[in-house]
């Protein structure tokens, strides 16, 4: 449970913007980044009028087949009809319905109707994954991985909420989760030779050099020409000035590896907080395949209601229930088959 009145009075000392700001700030310590992280989700995210599992009881949700009139329904019931996956509305997402008690409301938190409406908090969520790189996560930087565990759960209640409900949203999260639930470049520890070692740029560097090392490749792209100016100077480019930028990447810092490679799935001081971010990012993957199966269940249920109004397709439907209800369905061969695997796939 939770206390409206407490969190209206929170609002006044905690703004949304402000909180933001600290999130975005490369240059406050982790624990700090974390803290503001924790009363987004709290007083701005994890609250009425969002719902858990998009508001549904489920998902995959409950479909409707029937003929629709225009647009005279306004979203209010889930209606089978085509779609694309690369549709706006493909997936069920955050909506507020004109019919909802606060449609309308000034308070934009209260009344903003699309899931836009915490834009700059997805942004912040996938920026930091993305700061990842390859994914590499050093165990024994403790504050580090506690912000990283934070954010992901601002990510997992922005999905549950479905605010990352279109196929571009999916697939640009995806790219920066999946290399931090891989795994292999990970390392123990660092041995320092920098001050400066939790600056977000020098731990960039340190996480590529970890996928380099220790990593198959995960299709991570070349630095950036910031990075490698911070490690070049005025130099110009070439093979020689990328060779300083390396060069300057092992000064950060040595990175000492698991070994042997198990022992990362020990349980060890560090390990807790890694294993608790890597399975909310499991969680965050399965709410997407329910969302992916939603989709799919759809798209069958509305080529089974256009075969129906098929004459021909009807009687092949006919024709593989029969052999279905005499265990004999291996044996059928039309159209249906064929037709339903290039409509589907």
């Amino acid at each position: 449970g939770r206390s409206y009145n407490c969190i209206a009075w929170m609002e006044r000392s905690f703004p949304y913007t402000m909180l933001c700001s600290i999130c975005f700030n490369i240059h406050l310590p982790s624990q700090v980044r974390g803290a503001a992280t924790d009363l987004l989700c709290n007083l701005y995210l994890n609250r009425y009028p969002q719902l858990h599992n998009l508001g549904r009881a489920a998902i995959p949700e409950l479909l409707w087949v029937y003929k629709l009139k225009g647009e005279d329904l306004h979203g209010e019931v889930n209606a089978i009809k085509p779609k694309k996956v690369s549709d706006h509305d493909a997936f069920p997402c955050f909506c507020l319905l004109p019919s909802h008690k606060y449609s309308g409301n000034p308070d934009p938190f209260l009344g903003f109707p699309t899931p836009t409406k915490f834009f700059l908090l997805r942004h912040f969520g996938n920026l930091y994954i993305k700061s990842f790189g390859s994914g590499t996560i050093i165990h024994s930087m403790v504050p580090e991985n506690e912000l990283m565990d934070k954010v992901v759960t601002l990510i997992a209640l922005l999905t549950n909420f479905g605010f990352q409900s279109n196929h571009d949203k999916i697939k640009e999260l995806l790219h920066g989760l999946i290399p931090v639930l891989d795994g292999r470049s990970d390392v123990a520890t660092i041995v320092s030779h920098s001050n400066d070692i939790t600056s977000n740029s020098t731990l960039q560097k340190i996480r590529r050099k970890a996928s380099n090392q220790f990593n198959e490749p995960l299709d991570l792209p070349p630095p950036s020409s910031s990075e490698q100016k911070d490690a070049m100077g005025d130099g110009g480019e070439g093979e020689g000035n990328l060779k300083q930028y390396e060069e300057e990447q092992g000064k950060e810092g040595s990175l000492v590896p698991f070994s042997p490679k198990v022992s990362r799935f020990e349980m060890s001081p560090y390990s807790t907080v890694v294993t608790h971010l890597k399975t909310k990012i499991i969680g965050i993957l399965l709410d997407m395949m329910n969302l992916i199966a939603n989709f799919r269940l759809g798209k069958l249920l509305q080529l089974f209601k256009e075969y129906r109004e098929d004459p021909k397709l009807m009687t092949e439907l006919h024709k593989f229930d029969v052999l279905y209800s005499n265990q004999e369905e291996d044996q059928y061969e039309g159209e249906l088959v064929k037709r339903l695997y290039h409509d589907f796939e």
